[in-house]
């Protein structure tokens, strides 16, 4: 940033050097016009990234990927424009398929487990996977919805291999104590909701709203 005193200081003794004259009030309007200018020229350096970018401008970012925006908020955006991205480098293969999701979701790969499957639709056999053990906590985070997640997950799959169903591990436990009270951070939330598990959810395949993706 361009400080309105060191400018004023470099002023040499020709000029007064109060700030109120002038020549000061001139200084004030040129360092605080060329700070604005330099602001936005740094926000617009740093929504280049694709975290960072909001509205239209992630918007652009999209769509220079093939993305639409559809309904969905900033950070769902993101999260598909980064699918997107990593969806047209993916070979796949379960090993890619998990790397991409766990970059979506920002999430350790180690927590997403897929099975292969197979579904007898009319009468014949169709390659399918089942995704096991990923935390709900990931989608929350993201704020994705369980059947966003399953549309994110049915794009990255290889063409022709259908989602048979998405198991998102919760945190509530139960207690092992029987007979006594036992306190944890995973049993059952107080009234103000400061603690507690999260329940477990299980995605099939259904007709709800798709993604733009």
């Amino acid at each position: 940033m361009i400080s309105f005193i060191d400018t004023f200081r470099k002023l040499t003794d020709v000029f007064t050097k109060n700030p109120d004259s002038m020549i000061g009030k001139y200084i004030l309007l040129i360092t605080e016009k060329t700070n604005e200018i330099r602001l936005t020229f740094e926000k617009i350096e740093s929504w280049r990234d694709i975290q960072q970018a909001k509205g239209t401008t992630l918007d652009l970012i999209g769509k220079g990927w093939g993305q639409e925006r559809g309904n969905v908020s900033d950070e769902v955006l993101r999260l598909l424009i980064l699918a997107r991205i990593a969806r047209n480098n993916s070979n796949g293969t379960f090993n890619n398929m998990i790397e991409v999701l766990a970059r979506t979701l920002n999430t350790d790969p180690s927590t997403i487990k897929m099975r292969a499957m197979y579904e007898v639709t009319e009468g014949k056999k169709a390659a399918a996977l089942r995704i096991e053990g990923l935390p709900i906590k990931a989608l929350n985070d993201a704020g994705l919805s369980t059947s966003q997640f399953g549309f994110l997950v049915q794009r990255v799959a290889p063409a022709g291999v259908m989602v048979e169903s998405i198991n998102l591990q919760g945190t509530f436990r139960m207690s092992s104590i029987k007979d006594q009270v036992e306190t944890s951070v995973e049993g059952f939330a107080p009234v103000d909701q400061s603690t507690g598990g999260t329940l477990s959810a299980i995605y099939e395949p259904s007709g709800e709203e798709d993604l733009p993706i």
